[in-house]
Parts: structure tokens; C-alpha cells; sequence
């Protein structure tokens, strides 16, 4: 099997991330208009709150959005192993954002699917 590139790292993020917005914002539409407040949902004040806020949680994935810098610097004046390096940190700086952003989608969904049988 081929090995993945920083390109189809970034492809596949994009499709979770889409695919989680979708999901969620689907799942969205199944809460009720005015959702009880309790310990675990809370939305606005008062007895009931709005729905609305809760499309806020549809966005979590584009947290994955967010880039993450490289934990040192690079000591090397052989431009070929700065190259390599760089490389490195960009594959493995994908494979986190590619992480995060998968797990920012299913807890998107799971939220909804907790309102959705609290509310």
C-alpha cells in the first residue's frame, strides 16, 4: 500500500470534516424547537432555551482548522536534511490535524444525539 502524502492527508480532513458538519447539523434538525434546561444541556436562561444555540456545536470540526507549530527549531545548514525535516513535521502535523479532526466530529454528533434524547 502506498504510503499517504501531506495532499491526501489534507483531502481526507476536509471530507471528515465536512461529513461531520453535515451529519451533526442534520441531527440539528431533529431538536426540538425549545430544549429543558438541566445539569447537562443548558441553553439560555430560564426553564427552556432555544435550539439555535446549539448549531454552534455543528462547527466543532473546524477546530481541526487550527495549525500547529513545530515543538523546536531546526540545527542544520545541509539544505537536503532541512528539507527532510520539514517534510517530517508537516506529515506528522497532518496526521494530528486529521486526528483531531475526526474526533471534534463524532463528539459534534454525540452531542446532538444527547440533546436530541435529553431534550
Amino acid at each position: 500500500m502506498n504510503r499517504l502524502t501531506v495532499k491526501n492527508l489534507k483531502l481526507i480532513r476536509y471530507l471528515i470534516m465536512c461529513a461531520g458538519i453535515a451529519v451533526a447539523f442534520i441531527l440539528w434538525l431533529y431538536i426540538p424547537s425549545f430544549v429543558e434546561n438541566n445539569r447537562l444541556i443548558h441553553s439560555g436562561d430560564g426553564k427552556y432555551g432555544l435550539k439555535l444555540s446549539f448549531l454552534l456545536i455543528a462547527m466543532l470540526p473546524l477546530l481541526g482548522l487550527i495549525p500547529r507549530k513545530p515543538a523546536s527549531e531546526i540545527h542544520t545548514d545541509d539544505m537536503n536534511e532541512r528539507a527532510k525535516i520539514e517534510d517530517e513535521w508537516e506529515m506528522e502535523s497532518e496526521k494530528i490535524k486529521t486526528l483531531h479532526t475526526a474526533c471534534y466530529a463524532v463528539a459534534a454528533c454525540l452531542i446532538m444525539i444527547l440533546v436530541i434524547a435529553l431534550g
